[in-house]
């Protein structure tokens, strides 16, 4: 009987791992992938900006092709 409780003790010693571990490493691994994707987020964005004339009551860009106002009372007057 005495035999018996040594071997169990034997049995439930602690067991370490060796730095060499390979479960060691993933964990290593998996920890700088997350310290990087956590870097990315949080690193500034560059939004282009948008032109203001469009947020205005209306598009102060739109237009007929032409900008020139004509009087055509005074070339019709001036016709005659």
């Amino acid at each position: 009987m005495g035999r018996a409780k040594q071997t169990r003790k034997f049995a439930v010693t602690k067991k370490l791992l060796s730095p060499k571990d390979t479960r060691v490493r993933e964990n290593a691994v998996q920890a700088q992938a997350q310290a990087a994707q956590k870097k990315a987020r949080e690193a500034p964005r560059h939004v282009e900006q948008a032109v203001s004339a469009l947020f205005f009551q209306y598009n102060t860009q739109l237009g007929p092709p032409y900008h020139v106002l004509v009087d055509t009372n005074f070339i019709n007057f001036s016709i005659r």
